[in-house]
């Protein structure tokens, strides 16, 4: 296999080589020593010492605090009064740490011209690595930067190597957390090569940018099993490097930049489909060819003066898990040859800071074409339905020379629908009636009201839902155990009809070994809402039928709303 390898020459490169021989122009010799490398060290030791009110989702030894977890209660108030518990939010669980694994150090390096370019760099670490421990020694920086200047204020900078996303910017907000403003503010450096010209006030810049810490959330398959993790997979193997233009202006007290990235990826390049083989089902790995593509504009505005300084940055974010906030992307359609078709996250993100008071804003939009299956993104396992985050974190902090205090407070709120419409902030909420609603219940916080609940039955969309189906080559293997195993649930179903306590007895055996976090109150509402929604809306008997009336209205809907691009006929489904 060939290999075609790109190679940037590096700071360390052209310092090696100044050192070597004598310095000439227009091929003479100047006679005159060679400029030496200079090499200024810095660092500085760091300690937080940090209290959280409720379990949180954090990186870096929990000391990079993004969002708070979902609230888990232990059962309804009803079910907790019954059993004489007190009734509580397990992850409302205050902790505390107090660690040093931000310590950083670092070399600044200034060096000889080359190409006409005075050359500098910069190599950076710290002791926040990702790996088994918290302790791992980690890359922060390390670039080489070209710059040209001339008397008519025209300036060119050239950097390679690993340095801040344009996107987040070596200005950060006058705040005290290590997150400095995440996941509100992107957060990452990349390995890139970028150009910046200036003349005057204005300039451009353009980047190509790579991936390393900071990645990518997208599909892994494991046993048969789709999850989301974190990868620079999904980069490399779109090929193309995440691309950043943007335009900016300097003046005396105002900075502004108006940019955009776009970014591609592939992130799946293997699918799996069933497959009949000699009379046998399987799973077989196909090839897919899937791509993502998405953009996020981004505007950035700095006005200071004197000991005042004001910061804002608003994004319209697609996809931007790779720099640490919670977007990414999902699952829209599945096709029929194994391959997925995707739409990016949108959210509207910003944050506003202020000298002496920090205000942050996030709000999810979602995406404009329904996400249907997998969604991948930071930490989304640990959220549900999440709406809008937003964080208040004033700050106070003392200095003297080369020592710094200070003290931050950080009031961080999510919002999901199901808080929404509890706040009133939202006046109606779609849910699943033997779901969602009685979580609404379960807060204690509104009462059960028919006349406040409005049924798709009772409106026209009377539309059978949740069934058992099998595959045409499996039912023709074997049509007689598939009549039988038809049979023996519908048996099941009037037996738990007739006899609902045992039923219950059954699943909370089997909730209690798995220890999932419910209840037999909660369990017993479901299961008697479940029994009537089985129950024939006119004539009030079980049905155990798909009905064809039902199958052409759901076809009839779906074809509208753009799930489906076919009509389908209910003979599709029989025998």
């Amino acid at each position: 296999m060939k290999k075609l390898l790109f190679s940037v020459v590096c700071l360390a490169v052209a310092l090696g080589a100044a050192a070597q021989g004598e310095a000439t122009k227009d091929g003479q010799n100047l006679d005159a020593k060679p400029k030496k490398v200079k090499v200024t060290p810095y660092g500085f030791v760091r300690n937080y010492f940090t209290y959280d009110s409720r379990e949180t989702y954090t990186v870096v030894g929990d000391e990079y605090n993004m969002i708070p977890f979902d609230e888990k209660w232990n059962g309804t108030p009803e079910a907790c009064r019954q059993a004489g518990v007190e009734r509580m939010d397990m992850n409302a669980v205050p902790h505390t740490t107090f660690q040093a694994l931000t310590t950083r150090f670092g070399l600044k390096l200034e060096g000889p011209d080359v190409l006409g370019a005075s050359t500098s760099g910069k190599v950076e670490a710290d002791f926040g690595g990702f790996g088994t421990t918290n302790t791992v020694l980690r890359l922060r920086l390390a670039f080489v930067k070209l710059t040209w200047s001339n008397n008519q204020g025209l300036r060119q900078e050239l950097l390679a190597g690993q340095y801040w996303h344009p996107l987040s910017g070596d200005i950060m907000p006058e705040v005290l957390g290590m997150a400095s403003g995440a996941p509100f503010r992107p957060h990452s450096r990349t390995p890139q090569l970028s150009y910046t010209l200036t003349t005057g006030n204005w300039g451009m810049t353009a980047a190509a940018l790579y991936q390393l810490q900071y990645m990518y959330n997208g599909p892994q398959y494991n046993n048969g099993v789709w999850s989301s993790t974190a990868s620079t997979d999904y980069a490399k193997q779109g090929l193309v490097p995440e691309v950043f233009l943007g335009v900016q202006y300097q003046g005396d007290h105002l900075y502004a930049q108006l940019g955009s990235t776009c970014q591609s990826l592939k992130p799946r390049t293997v699918g799996y489909k069933t497959v009949t083989i000699d009379g046998v089902q399987s799973t077989m790995a196909v090839p897919v060819k899937e791509r993502l593509t998405s953009f996020t504009p981004t505007l950035y505005v700095q006005y200071t003066d004197g000991l005042f300084a004001a910061k804002c940055r608003a994004l319209l974010a697609q996809n931007t898990s790779h720099v640490n906030q919670l977007n990414g992307y999902g699952v829209t359609d599945v096709l029929a040859d194994g391959s997925w078709q995707y739409a990016p996250l949108k959210a509207a993100i910003g944050y506003l800071n202020l000298a002496y008071g920090h205000t942050y804003d996030l709000y999810n939009f979602g995406t404009k074409t329904a996400v249907r299956h997998l969604i991948f993104m930071k930490g989304g396992e640990n959220f549900t339905g999440l709406n809008s985050v937003w964080r208040v974190a004033p700050s106070l902090s003392y200095n003297v020379k080369h020592f710094n205090m200070g003290l931050e407070y950080e009031w961080l709120e999510t919002a999901s629908l199901l808080n929404l419409f509890i706040a009133g902030a939202v006046d109606a909420s779609v849910a699943m009636s033997f779901n969602e609603y009685y979580q609404f219940l379960q807060t204690g916080l509104i009462e059960r009201d028919e006349n406040l609940v409005f049924r798709f039955r009772e409106h026209g969309y009377n539309i059978q839902e949740d069934g058992l189906y099998m595959t045409r080559e499996e039912y023709d293997r074997n049509p007689e155990r598939a009549r039988k195993f038809a049979r023996a649930s519908q048996k099941g179903w009037e037996w738990v009809a007739h006899h609902p306590e045992e039923a219950l007895q059954i699943v909370m055996k089997q909730v209690r070994s798995n220890h999932e976090a419910t209840n037999p109150t909660l369990q017993r509402l479901m299961l008697q809402e479940i029994l009537d929604l089985m129950e024939c809306y006119e004539s009030g008997e079980r049905e155990y039928l798909l009905r064809e009336d039902m199958f052409n209205q759901a076809v009839g809907l779906m074809l509208r709303g753009g799930i489906i691009r076919q009509e389908h006929s209910i003979k599709e489904l029989l025998p």
